[in-house]
Protein backbone atom coordinates (compact mmCIF):
# COMPACT_ATOMS: atom_id res chain seq x y z
CA UNK A 1 0.00 0.00 0.00
CA UNK A 2 1.33 3.55 -1.06
CA UNK A 3 2.70 5.82 1.55
CA UNK A 4 0.12 8.89 1.88
CA UNK A 5 1.64 12.20 0.42
CA UNK A 6 -1.09 14.16 2.15
CA UNK A 7 0.96 17.32 4.57
CA UNK A 8 -1.04 18.98 6.75
CA UNK A 9 1.10 22.90 7.72
CA UNK A 10 0.07 25.50 10.18
CA UNK A 11 1.91 28.53 10.52
CA UNK A 12 2.01 31.84 11.95
CA UNK A 13 3.74 35.27 13.17
CA UNK A 14 3.50 36.99 16.99
CA UNK A 15 0.26 38.91 17.35
CA UNK A 16 0.29 42.57 15.51
CA UNK A 17 3.90 43.54 15.70
CA UNK A 18 5.47 41.92 12.84
CA UNK A 19 4.97 43.75 9.60
CA UNK A 20 3.82 41.63 6.65
CA UNK A 21 6.89 41.61 4.57
CA UNK A 22 8.88 40.69 7.63
CA UNK A 23 6.25 37.96 8.85
CA UNK A 24 6.37 36.04 5.41
CA UNK A 25 9.99 36.22 5.11
CA UNK A 26 10.38 34.76 8.69
CA UNK A 27 8.00 31.83 7.27
CA UNK A 28 9.71 31.41 3.74
CA UNK A 29 12.93 31.01 5.99
CA UNK A 30 11.38 28.40 8.49
CA UNK A 31 9.36 26.56 5.34
CA UNK A 32 13.38 25.88 3.72
CA UNK A 33 14.92 25.55 7.21
CA UNK A 34 12.64 23.43 9.13
CA UNK A 35 12.51 20.22 6.57
CA UNK A 36 16.37 20.53 6.29
CA UNK A 37 16.82 20.22 10.13
CA UNK A 38 13.61 18.11 10.87
CA UNK A 39 14.04 15.03 7.87
CA UNK A 40 10.87 13.71 10.09
CA UNK A 41 6.98 13.11 8.81
CA UNK A 42 6.25 15.89 11.75
CA UNK A 43 8.33 18.84 12.69
CA UNK A 44 7.40 22.06 14.51
CA UNK A 45 9.54 25.31 14.69
CA UNK A 46 9.82 28.95 15.96
CA UNK A 47 11.54 31.87 15.70
CA UNK A 48 11.07 34.70 18.13
CA UNK A 49 8.54 35.94 15.77
CA UNK A 50 7.17 33.38 14.01
CA UNK A 51 6.20 29.53 13.27
CA UNK A 52 5.85 26.64 10.88
CA UNK A 53 4.74 22.93 11.80
CA UNK A 54 4.05 20.15 9.38
CA UNK A 55 2.48 17.06 10.21
CA UNK A 56 1.15 14.03 7.93
CA UNK A 57 -2.32 14.17 9.72
CA UNK A 58 -4.47 16.13 10.81
CA UNK A 59 -3.53 19.10 13.18
CA UNK A 60 -5.89 21.66 13.01
CA UNK A 61 -8.52 22.12 15.86
CA UNK A 62 -6.66 19.99 18.17
CA UNK A 63 -4.80 21.16 20.86
CA UNK A 64 -1.22 19.88 21.23
CA UNK A 65 1.08 20.86 24.05
CA UNK A 66 3.61 18.63 23.70
CA UNK A 67 6.85 19.26 22.73
CA UNK A 68 7.57 22.14 24.77
CA UNK A 69 10.36 23.98 26.24
CA UNK A 70 11.08 27.19 28.53
CA UNK A 71 13.35 30.59 28.88
CA UNK A 72 13.24 32.69 31.25
CA UNK A 73 14.71 35.62 32.64
CA UNK A 74 18.32 35.26 33.93
CA UNK A 75 17.68 37.85 37.01
CA UNK A 76 15.46 37.31 39.80
CA UNK A 77 13.08 39.49 41.96
CA UNK A 78 14.29 40.59 45.09
CA UNK A 79 13.01 38.00 47.80
CA UNK A 80 10.74 40.57 49.98
CA UNK A 81 9.10 41.35 46.57
CA UNK A 82 8.03 37.74 45.35
CA UNK A 83 4.60 37.35 47.19
CA UNK A 84 3.35 40.65 45.58
CA UNK A 85 5.07 40.27 42.14
CA UNK A 86 3.30 36.14 42.15
CA UNK A 87 -0.18 37.80 42.59
CA UNK A 88 0.28 40.50 39.96
CA UNK A 89 1.48 38.41 37.58
CA UNK A 90 -1.29 35.85 38.25
CA UNK A 91 -3.96 38.83 37.81
CA UNK A 92 -2.16 39.48 34.40
CA UNK A 93 -2.17 36.23 32.90
CA UNK A 94 -5.67 35.92 33.82
CA UNK A 95 -6.43 38.69 31.59
CA UNK A 96 -4.65 37.80 29.00
CA UNK A 97 -6.16 34.32 28.69
CA UNK A 98 -9.51 36.28 28.98
CA UNK A 99 -8.12 38.62 26.09
CA UNK A 100 -6.88 35.76 23.83
CA UNK A 101 -9.13 33.34 23.96
CA UNK A 102 -11.58 35.24 22.84
CA UNK A 103 -10.01 35.86 19.43
CA UNK A 104 -11.94 35.11 16.16
CA UNK A 105 -10.42 32.69 13.43
CA UNK A 106 -7.85 34.93 12.73
CA UNK A 107 -6.50 35.77 15.77
CA UNK A 108 -6.09 34.67 19.59
CA UNK A 109 -3.53 36.84 20.99
CA UNK A 110 -3.10 39.57 23.74
CA UNK A 111 -0.66 42.19 25.32
CA UNK A 112 -1.21 43.96 28.19
CA UNK A 113 0.88 45.23 31.29
CA UNK A 114 -0.48 45.43 35.04
CA UNK A 115 1.27 47.84 37.40
CA UNK A 116 3.10 46.83 40.48
CA UNK A 117 3.11 49.35 43.26
CA UNK A 118 5.74 50.26 45.81
CA UNK A 119 8.07 47.40 44.10
CA UNK A 120 11.81 47.46 41.97
CA UNK A 121 9.56 47.27 39.20
CA UNK A 122 6.81 49.52 37.88
CA UNK A 123 5.31 46.62 35.43
CA UNK A 124 4.74 43.75 34.41
CA UNK A 125 4.16 42.88 30.83
CA UNK A 126 2.83 39.52 29.23
CA UNK A 127 2.08 38.42 26.21
CA UNK A 128 -0.59 35.17 25.07
CA UNK A 129 -0.64 33.68 21.84
CA UNK A 130 -2.79 30.30 20.56
CA UNK A 131 -3.19 29.24 17.33
CA UNK A 132 -6.33 31.10 15.63
CA UNK A 133 -8.10 27.14 14.79
CA UNK A 134 -8.27 26.59 18.52
CA UNK A 135 -11.89 27.11 19.72
CA UNK A 136 -12.18 29.88 22.62
CA UNK A 137 -12.69 26.48 25.39
CA UNK A 138 -9.07 24.95 24.02
CA UNK A 139 -6.89 28.09 23.85
CA UNK A 140 -8.39 28.82 27.16
CA UNK A 141 -7.16 25.52 27.96
CA UNK A 142 -3.60 25.55 26.68
CA UNK A 143 -3.03 28.79 27.69
CA UNK A 144 -4.06 28.00 31.61
CA UNK A 145 -1.46 24.77 31.41
CA UNK A 146 1.06 27.00 29.98
CA UNK A 147 0.83 29.80 32.69
CA UNK A 148 0.82 26.51 35.27
CA UNK A 149 3.99 25.66 33.89
CA UNK A 150 5.56 28.58 34.94
CA UNK A 151 6.97 27.65 38.36
CA UNK A 152 8.93 24.73 36.60
CA UNK A 153 11.24 26.97 34.88
CA UNK A 154 10.89 30.77 36.11
CA UNK A 155 9.84 30.90 40.06
CA UNK A 156 11.22 33.83 40.88
CA UNK A 157 12.62 35.32 37.83
CA UNK A 158 11.73 38.52 36.21
CA UNK A 159 10.34 37.36 33.11
CA UNK A 160 9.57 33.97 31.46
CA UNK A 161 8.04 32.28 28.60
CA UNK A 162 6.33 28.46 28.27
CA UNK A 163 5.88 27.66 24.35
CA UNK A 164 3.87 24.95 23.06
CA UNK A 165 2.79 23.85 19.34
CA UNK A 166 -0.59 25.52 19.84
CA UNK A 167 0.21 28.81 22.65
CA UNK A 168 2.80 30.27 24.21
CA UNK A 169 2.89 32.71 27.06
CA UNK A 170 5.98 34.85 27.86
CA UNK A 171 5.77 37.52 30.65
CA UNK A 172 8.74 40.61 31.30
CA UNK A 173 9.66 43.30 33.98
CA UNK A 174 10.23 45.66 30.57
CA UNK A 175 8.50 46.04 27.33
CA UNK A 176 9.78 43.55 25.06
CA UNK A 177 6.63 43.76 22.55
CA UNK A 178 5.87 46.95 20.15
CA UNK A 179 2.27 45.97 19.92
CA UNK A 180 0.91 47.87 16.25
CA UNK A 181 -1.95 46.07 14.59
CA UNK A 182 -2.61 48.29 12.14
CA UNK A 183 0.84 50.10 11.92
CA UNK A 184 2.99 47.44 9.95
CA UNK A 185 6.62 47.75 10.61
CA UNK A 186 8.99 48.91 7.61
CA UNK A 187 10.65 45.57 6.20
CA UNK A 188 13.70 45.15 8.23
CA UNK A 189 17.32 44.54 6.01
CA UNK A 190 18.19 42.62 9.91
CA UNK A 191 17.79 38.96 8.22
CA UNK A 192 19.94 37.75 11.59
CA UNK A 193 16.31 35.83 12.75
CA UNK A 194 17.08 33.27 10.02
CA UNK A 195 18.17 30.61 12.07
CA UNK A 196 17.88 31.40 15.43
CA UNK A 197 19.22 29.60 18.31
CA UNK A 198 15.40 29.40 19.90
CA UNK A 199 14.64 27.27 16.39
CA UNK A 200 17.20 25.23 16.44
CA UNK A 201 16.46 24.09 20.16
CA UNK A 202 12.73 24.11 19.22
CA UNK A 203 13.42 21.74 15.90
CA UNK A 204 15.97 19.56 17.70
CA UNK A 205 13.92 19.46 20.91
CA UNK A 206 10.61 18.15 18.35
CA UNK A 207 13.23 15.70 16.11
CA UNK A 208 13.92 13.59 19.67
CA UNK A 209 9.95 13.85 20.40
CA UNK A 210 9.24 12.53 17.29
CA UNK A 211 11.11 9.56 17.38
CA UNK A 212 10.19 8.25 20.68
Amino acid sequence: MAETTTKYTQSGCVGGDLGPHDCHSCLNDSRVILPQICQTKEAIGWYDYCMLRYSNRSIFGTVEISPDFYMWNAFSIPATEIDQYTIALRNLMDKLRTMASAGDSYRKFSFLSVNISGGSFQNIYGLAQCTPDLSSLQCDYCLAGAFLETPNCCNGKRGGRVIKPSCNVRYEVYSFFNYTVDAPKPLSEDRTHVLSPLFRLTCLLCVRWLNL
